[in-house]
């Protein structure tokens, strides 16, 4: 798969186990390009690869239908761009700790995931994303 200039990426439902290497890769340039990451419908978990913390454009990263339980610290270098962080239908127990560090977040979504409930959502949550607007849970 070629990427170059690249601003949107879709990866959805390829069967992946993990993500190709390129995709946090400084060579291909993708960390200055790349604004929207689908990778809907994979297989993709236990967690991902801390170089998707790269993608220092990233605003939109679809992750809805894998097998994710939780997500990188890397996470939080996204803090000041991401603002959609569809999350749901995988195996997350709970909210992973780097949500409440990306504070530009607008859309939330974690329906699905067997394990986590409102209730197990931070008290300080909706102070900690000022931007949300949307919460699927």
């Amino acid at each position: 798969v070629l990427f170059t200039c690249a601003s949107r990426v879709d990866l959805s439902r390829r069967g992946l186990v993990r993500l190709p290497a390129c995709l946090g890769s400084p060579r291909l340039g993708l960390s200055t390009l790349l604004e929207v990451l689908v990778l809907a419908g994979n297989k993709l978990g236990p967690t991902l690869p801390e170089d998707l913390g790269r993608l220092k454009r990233l605003r939109v990263l679809d992750l809805r239908g894998n097998r994710l339980e939780t997500l990188p610290d890397q996470f939080s270098s996204l803090a000041s761009t991401l603002e959609d962080l569809a999350l749901d239908s995988n195996h997350l127990p709970a909210l992973p700790a780097v949500v409440p560090a990306l504070r530009r977040l607008r859309v939330l979504g974690l329906s699905g995931n067997l394990g986590l409930e409102a209730t197990a959502l931070p008290l300080g949550l909706a102070a900690a994303l000022p931007d949300l607007v949307e919460l699927r849970i």
